[in-house]
């Protein structure tokens, strides 16, 4: 029996290419670009094949390599790439403006996508959290889908999902207790081999030399709107200050984990100095958008590819400018 999200992602495909085929994502690629937007890309891991076999990450965070260069030499070639650390600049006649942007700082960032992404001059921000920086596994998803994936070998992918979407929202110690019971697996031992490892800062210093932007992410990866105000407050100041203080220049971009914010957040990231700030709701970055709250579109191998596995252009265009487009009209104002 065929699995039930096969049959989705099938169906989602056929439809991205008849909307492909007949014009709808043409004509809602048009009218953002008349209305002056820029479509910002939020990703987070870009894997090599083998590396696919060994990471705790989940399926909505990944892209294969091929798949990314496939993605990064399309929108080479049909978009005005633009870079967020000198600010939007204005539309090219004739090009919708896109950004590319990199949450949580991981390793292959830098080994893997910055060379794809330098190889056609396209600029990245990245977003880092400096109090994780350097480490195996750092963020505790990974943790605990190794632990499911070790102990409850029968554990399917939707279900191990379930798990980690329910303990974002929890105290921290009840995720240490669901660690505890689960047993924790032995980190790597030898962790060049470890494919979930964040960024160095030496690695940081060089990106930043060769103009990657980066941004905070907090210091260590707290939902802000899950943690009190003092806790949130020091996450946001101290990821500021330790990134200012290494790259030696003012540091204005943040992107909130898992994308919550709030009122009382984006009041925190005022005081802290930060002047744009980014989410994971859907949208296109309008000048009408709130600073402290723009839109982004999350982006997994699911998400551009085809039955195949090889990135469709049509599955792209549609689920992000068609979506974006969808979206933003339905949060217009009345006329």
């Amino acid at each position: 029996m065929i699995p039930i999200r096969t049959v989705r992602r099938t169906m989602r495909w056929l439809a991205a290419c008849v909307m492909w085929t007949v014009g709808p994502t043409d004509l809602a690629r048009r009218h953002l670009r008349r209305r002056g937007a820029v479509v910002v890309l939020a990703l987070h891991r870009v894997l090599e094949d083998w590396q696919l076999e060994r990471t705790n990450s989940l399926s909505g965070i990944v892209l294969r390599r091929i798949t990314f260069s496939r993605l990064a030499e399309w929108l080479s070639r049909r978009y005005q790439v633009v870079d967020l650390g000198r600010g939007p600049s204005g539309p090219t006649p004739g090009q919708l403006r896109v950004a590319i942007t990199f949450d949580d700082g991981w390793h292959d960032t830098c080994a893997v996508a910055l060379p794809v992404t330098s190889a056609l001059r396209l600029p990245i921000t990245v977003f880092v959290c400096p109090g994780l920086l350097a480490k195996d596994r750092p963020f505790w998803p990974e943790r605990v889908v190794a632990a499911l994936r070790a102990n409850r070998p029968g554990a399917t992918e939707a279900e191990i999902e379930t798990i980690v979407e329910d303990l974002k929202y929890r105290d921290p110690a009840e995720r240490d207790a669901t660690l505890s019971r689960e047993g924790q697996p032995e980190a790597a031992s030898h962790p060049a081999g470890s494919a979930d490892r964040t960024l160095s800062w030496g690695q940081i210093l060089t990106m930043h030399r060769t103009g990657v932007t980066f941004g905070a992410h907090t210091q260590t990866h707290q939902i802000l709107t899950a943690v009190d105000e003092g806790v949130a407050a020091s996450e946001i100041r101290e990821s500021r200050v330790a990134l200012e203080s290494a790259l030696g220049m003012s540091c204005a971009l943040f992107a909130y984990p898992n994308g919550n914010h709030s009122a009382a957040t984006r009041a925190l990231l005022a005081d802290a100095g930060f002047t744009e700030a980014f989410t994971m709701k859907r949208g296109a970055w309008m000048a009408t958008s709130d600073p402290l709250a723009i839109p982004r579109v999350n982006l997994a191998e699911d998400d551009i590819t085809g039955p195949g596995g090889r990135f469709s252009r049509a599955m792209f265009e549609y689920m992000v400018f068609w979506r974006v487009w969808r979206t933003s009209r339905a949060s217009a104002p009345a006329q």
